[in-house]
């Protein structure tokens, strides 16, 4: 029995069907669906993936590849997503604009020790996004000597 799904009630309305989607062809991007898994288990899903529809009924992922896959290990039939209108060109150039922004964008260390200080019950959660316990740990530590 598949779990139609957890999206937050703010983006339900956007409720499409996993089956129905299909994946970016060449798609570069390589993520953590483990890391997703554990947040969607956590939080449900509170962002949408960007699909672009197709002439056969289907929709192909444009955003979102590997928010689908969690979804699918999880067991969903739904999930919210936007459409983008766009020729395969542009939507093309949108998923790599997408990935792009990603990797240049930055991490603050200090914000970011002082965002673990705040945070406590979560690490099962941490240590899916690649942070154990220890290196948890181990950052506070470095950020209360420095």
């Amino acid at each position: 029995c598949r779990t139609m799904s957890n999206i937050h009630e703010s983006i339900r309305h956007l409720a499409v069907t996993i089956d129905g989607l299909v994946a970016l062809e060449g798609n570069p991007r390589k993520g953590n669906v483990d890391a997703i898994v554990a947040s969607y288990k956590e939080f449900g899903q509170v962002k949408p993936v960007v699909i672009r529809r197709n002439t056969a009924g289907t929709a192909t992922v444009i955003a979102g590849t590997h928010q689908v896959e969690a979804c699918r290990r999880l067991g969903w039939s739904e999930i919210a997503a936007v459409e983008l209108a766009a020729d395969d060109a542009r939507a093309v150039a949108f998923a790599l604009a997408d990935n792009r922004t990603v990797e240049l964008g930055a991490t603050d260390d200090d914000l970011l020790y002082e965002m673990l200080e705040k945070v406590g019950g979560y690490d099962d959660l941490f240590e899916s996004l690649g942070w154990d316990d220890f290196e948890v740990d181990l950052m506070l530590l470095l950020y209360r000597l420095y």
